[in-house]
């Protein structure tokens, strides 16, 4: 298996936070201001003739799992969340402000550096205080000792949602295997859920656009690893992994669960190409058993 450079994978946290601009979203317009989102993904694409705006379709695919997300953690109703891979989100920021949940919000070292000073301008420019149930920490969800470490700042005695969101379709067949341990090995313990829309299957992956099309080899080349590089070629095959590592899954449509999309109010969507998109909108939510 080749060896990743996981750093380069913030690219992905940036290109979201772009997208994410276009929704109400909370804090972010303020995050994509701040890190300059769009000059960063202007500088990657200039060179292969692709202009950003040709994929703002995309706003909808992340507005829309954001929501479905955020919807479904409020469902769940447990006291803490820990959320993999957790970028710019700044998800738990808004949930530990508004509702009083503990969050822990966790991703690479490399991404977390300075994430301090965006934190701490999202703050200011909404004339707020970071909560004390909000809490970000270092970790690369695939090494078993720092998930477990990490993991000891959690109550103990208290389930958890474990959150991942566009993490999967970066890892190989390996490493999903691993991610898949270190879950099932502290939700056993703790109780609680994982909550992701990522698996991906192959079919409503294979109807992509050229512009989409030539992004994903974009995007590959700089983190020098293929995107989707697992799928499973249709739920049976997934539900039977999952059963293996000891998980019962639930899928449910990210539309049911997302409510009103800002998106849509700003953006003319075809309808083909609406049509094209829900069957990738899909968010799991998995308990041991």
């Amino acid at each position: 298996m080749k060896t990743a450079d996981y750093s380069k994978i913030s690219i992905i946290a940036k290109l979201t936070a772009y997208m994410r601009q276009f929704s109400d979203i909370p804090f972010a317009s303020n995050v994509a201001k701040i890190i300059d989102a769009k000059a960063t993904i202007d500088d990657l694409l200039q060179e292969h003739n692709l202009k950003i705006e040709s994929l703002h379709w995309y706003a909808l695919l992340f507005e829309a799992r954001y929501k479905s997300i955020s919807s479904m953690i409020l469902q769940e109703d447990t006291p803490q969340i820990i959320e993999l891979a957790s970028g710019f989100s700044l998800r738990g920021l808004f949930m530990a402000h508004k509702y009083g949940i503990s969050y822990l919000e966790t991703d690479l070292a490399d991404l977390n550096t300075g994430k301090e000073a965006i934190l701490d301008q999202v703050c200011r420019i909404n004339s707020i205080s970071k909560p004390r149930e909000y809490q970000c920490a270092n970790l690369n969800a695939l090494d078993k000792h720092e998930f477990i470490q990490v993991s000891k700042i959690l109550n103990q005695d208290a389930p958890v949602t474990i959150v991942s969101e566009g993490l999967l379709q970066y890892l190989s067949e390996d490493e999903i295997m691993l991610l898949l341990q270190n879950i099932h090995d502290l939700l056993a313990k703790t109780g609680g859920c994982w909550i992701t829309p990522d698996f991906t299957v192959k079919s409503p992956y294979q109807n992509i656009s050229p512009e989409q099309q030539t992004f994903r080899q974009i995007i590959s080349q700089y983190i020098s690893r293929n995107m989707y590089n697992h799928t499973f070629n249709g739920d049976a095959e997934l539900d039977k992994l999952l059963a293996w590592f000891g998980f019962a899954a639930e899928k449910f449509e990210q539309l049911e669960l997302a409510g009103e999309l800002e998106t849509l109010k700003h953006m003319t969507i075809p309808e083909s190409l609406l049509n094209s998109l829900v069957p990738q909108m899909k968010l799991w939510r998995l308990r041991t058993v």
